[in-house]
């Protein structure tokens, strides 16, 4: 039973016990699918050269374009009207639901229609007309599915059901990943096999993933009563999605048009290094949405500001820490798993990391635009979140080549964060420790700043590891109080039961 229903009597200190438990049910499985990326990744670098990694990536990047096209905002909009539902039943709750699935299954035989008419143009535009047009099929149509599967496995999150959300997850990335390697090697698929496998797992585990919570399809009659809610709701978030996604590859775009293919391939796989953090991060974010958006429902708003105080101040800890960490691991990481032509990848992975963390940030950032259901003001946050990260990349990639592109996107993703903050705080206010944060962030850029620092000097790991376990101590004695660490002992004496 979710730990909130029954209102003020739910105390911080279950809220933190219970999230902590659903955190390491998603950490095993989300640390397995992107364990299993990362294992993949010298499999892929090795199947394909850096330019064609490039041309993978690009077409990736074009197919999140896409992607967010597709979703509509139809993702947080499921994530928001779920909880509100909830004390209508469920048989409300599989209306809202299917409502959303026949949204997405109209709209979506439409703009894969229009994008395979514009296919021809982005093939001679980015890719030097190198691809066919099954591959840009096979992209699109992944990306699709991918958005399908994904709607009936987030039932079970916000179901506050962890297992059944991982196990369909994790099967579509093995699935995926398994025929696209075969398409690959066996069959000399090449660039084809790849995105044909994709998709064809992708197809797959959106047909396993409702089968499993067909107890919230009611196909009695097409539920176009819900879609003018849904899309009042969802459409801001389309000019944040895309405001997103373009601030997220214009470091990519810029290296292709400044730098080359090769470079594109090399930036790419410090960005799988550094997904790390991105999973790691994500794994808090999985379980925190749910009880956060519980939350936001809740009246007693003092319980619910305690709680996102002390979530943001330990976010911001454990997750600045691990850039750390990943930073000073980077090198030996990369040397281990990477081909030699690779290598310099190395230099991008904390700051990327970084990059991660700060995404992260963002499930705190626009708690008050969604409780006041103002998503414009947060997509109004990504889009000049966007304009800085495009004119830093314009300036730095040019000067600083990789790195450059790396600290642009780092940067522009903490504007995100500040903005969003503001425009939140106006909404609806939560008492964060805003001096904490900022005393934190600034924290880690010193640490990362004097592990690059060394990396440069090449200096041996006994000095990166000290600069390491320096910077660990000060961001535990600006984060952690006294007062709490006896409550922190019996939460993992409970966590251990």
């Amino acid at each position: 039973m979710p730990p909130s229903r029954k209102g003020s009597s739910f105390l911080p200190q279950q809220f933190f016990s219970k999230l902590s438990k659903d955190t390491f049910i998603y950490g095993f499985g989300n640390i397995f699918s992107k364990g299993a990326s990362l294992i993949l990744l010298p499999i892929y670098t090795r199947l394909f050269t850096p330019a064609e990694y490039g041309i993978i990536e690009m077409l990736t990047i074009v197919t999140s374009f896409l992607s967010i096209i597709l979703m509509f905002g139809m993702t947080g909009a499921q994530n928001f009207f779920f909880f509100e539902q909830k004390q209508n039943g469920k048989q409300h709750q599989a209306r809202l639901v299917t409502g959303i699935l026949q949204f997405r299954l109209i709209w979506g035989v439409l703009i894969l229609a229009i994008a395979m008419i514009f296919s021809p143009f982005l093939n001679s535009w980015l890719f030097d007309e190198e691809l066919t047009w099954v591959v840009f099929a096979a992209a699109f149509s992944g990306a699709w599915f991918y958005q399908i599967m994904s709607q009936g496995a987030d039932i079970y999150r916000l179901l506050f059901r962890p297992w059944p959300y991982l196990i369909i997850t994790t099967i579509h990335s093995l699935i995926s990943a398994a025929i696209a390697i075969g398409l690959v090697i066996w069959l000399n698929g090449g660039l084809t096999g790849y995105f044909v496998g994709l998709s064809i797992g992708a197809l797959a585990s959106s047909i396993g993933s409702w089968w499993f919570v067909r107890d919230y399809i009611n196909w009695s009659n097409l539920h176009k009563d819900w879609w003018q809610a849904l899309l009042k709701f969802g459409w801001p978030l389309i000019f944040g999605g895309l405001a997103m996604t373009i601030r997220n590859s214009s470091d990519r775009i810029f290296i292709k048009y400044f730098l080359s293919f090769n470079h594109m391939g090399i930036y790419a796989s410090s960005i799988k290094v550094a997904a790390i953090a991105s999973a790691i991060s994500g794994i808090f974010i999985l379980a925190f949405t749910p009880y956060s958006q519980e939350l936001l429902h809740n009246n007693d708003k003092a319980k619910a500001n305690k709680i996102f105080e002390l979530s943001l101040r330990y976010y911001g800890f454990i997750f600045l820490s691990l850039v750390i960490i990943i930073a000073t691991f980077a090198p030996y990481i990369v040397k281990l798993i990477l081909p030699r032509n690779y290598f310099s990848s190395h230099y991008m992975v904390g700051i990327l990391s970084l990059s991660s963390v700060f995404l992260g940030l963002t499930s705190f950032s626009s708690l008050g635009s969604w409780k006041t259901k103002k998503t414009s003001l947060y997509s109004i946050s990504v889009v000049i979140a966007t304009c800085i990260t495009i004119i830093m990349n314009y300036f730095l990639i040019p000067l600083h080549g990789l790195y450059g592109a790396a600290v642009s996107s780092a940067a522009g993703m903490l504007s995100l964060v500040f903005f969003s903050f503001y425009f939140s705080h106006i909404c609806w206010p939560i008492s964060f420790n805003y001096a904490t944060l900022v005393i934190q962030i600034f924290i880690c850029l010193l640490g990362l700043l004097s592990i690059h620092i060394s990396s440069l000097l090449e200096e041996g790991f006994q000095g990166r590891f000290l600069i390491m376990a320096g910077f660990l101590v000060i961001l535990m004695g600006i984060s952690v109080r006294k007062s709490e660490i006896r409550q922190l002992n019996v939460m993992w004496k409970q966590l251990k039961s």
